[in-house]
């Protein structure tokens, strides 16, 4: 017969709220270590400015500059860094203050160097550190909230920030973030999305198409504002691969996603608004002026040769700012019709 032996220790030196405490104790002072690494000097500068004080900012980013030093990976310091390091903190007037406080930190960097950090593209650089250290925080926050500041500067600092997160491993996300803001019912998101769109499609030629791309699907868009500003950065690109495109936007013609062309019975049901259209105009002519020879400023003079075309006025107007030689004729023979509308044309 088998036999089962059972052990039971008797009189264990350690109970349950023994093991317990015991863990507590252990844990307790890597918490309490925790607890007191945070940086002083990044609290110091996130009082200040909450606070009421003079020349806040400045005081504010010195504060930062001594957080990082402290600790280069912290985000939040490197984001409110490139965030607050506005140029104005660093006129004339406030030259020796900067230095004394230099030479009080021993800071290896002169006032100038300081003063260059405060740049755009510079600025740039610290806040894409803040988002390689926390991506997934810093990507939205720099689409939702920075871009959407009064400050140029600011704002050329986050595009500039963008544009390396797009150059790194990170392109998908971003394209995933700018597109569901060019969709938003958010004016103001829609409007920062075409700017950045439009922004990393200059910065180099491999760019260029691949956004290109991104923006003529949008065309296909149901919201009206989305479709116009796609139209507004494929404008601001220039590139002719859209011309054909923006044609069919100018004749009317709004393109449909494929599997939606079912629910529209006649051509009128998908007819595009006029404000997109003139917009369009306008954008051909846009391209015309990076391509003078492209077929663009061909469908603009078309446009001023119909007579009954509502847009007519805004393909003028193009084709003034594009200064080819093919456009004088047209151009010349408005001149000689009658017309109540003052129109001003550049030959």
């Amino acid at each position: 017969m088998k036999t089962t032996t059972y052990y039971h220790c008797q009189n264990s030196p350690f109970t349950m709220p023994a093991v317990f405490y015991l863990v507590v104790l252990v844990i307790l002072p890597f918490f309490l270590m925790g607890c007191g690494d945070q940086n002083e000097n990044l609290s110091k500068g996130k009082e200040l400015i909450k606070s009421d004080k003079r020349r806040k900012e400045e005081r504010a980013v010195r504060e930062f500059y001594l957080a990082i030093y402290s600790e280069p990976t912290n985000p939040e310091a490197n984001y409110l860094l490139g965030y607050y390091n506005s140029p104005s903190l660093y006129s004339p007037s406030r030259r020796s203050s900067w230095e004394k406080w230099i030479e009080a930190n021993k800071i290896n960097k002169s006032f100038e160097q300081l003063k260059n950090q405060s740049s755009p593209k510079e600025r740039g650089a610290v806040l894409f550190k803040a988002y390689q250290e926390n991506p997934g925080k810093y990507l939205e926050i720099f689409i939702f909230e920075t871009l959407r500041v009064s400050s140029d500067e600011l704002r050329d600092s986050a595009l500039s920030a963008l544009v390396q997160v797009y150059q790194s491993k990170d392109k998908s996300k971003l394209l995933s973030l700018i597109k569901k803001a060019i969709k938003s019912k958010d004016n103001r998101d829609r409007h920062d999305a075409q700017i950045v769109f439009s922004t990393i499609a200059k910065v180099n030629t491999t760019y260029t198409l691949p956004m290109v791309e991104e923006l003529k699907d949008l065309l296909k868009h149901n919201r009206m504002e989305t479709r116009l500003n796609a139209v507004k950065a494929l404008g601001e690109i220039g590139n002719i691969e859209a011309i054909s495109e923006l044609v069919a936007v100018v004749d009317g013609r709004r393109p449909v996603q494929s599997w939606a062309q079912i629910f529209y019975l006649s051509s009128t049901k998908y007819q595009e608004e006029g404000e997109v259209r003139q917009l369009a105009v306008a954008a051909l002519g846009q391209i015309g002026v990076e391509d003078p020879n492209s077929v663009a400023v061909d469908r603009l003079i078309e446009i001023v040769q119909n007579k009954g075309s509502a847009l007519r006025v805004d393909a003028i107007e193009a084709l003034g700012k594009i200064g080819n030689t093919k456009a004088v004729v047209p151009l010349i023979e408005i001149l000689k019709e009658d017309t109540r509308r003052q129109i001003e044309i550049n030959l």
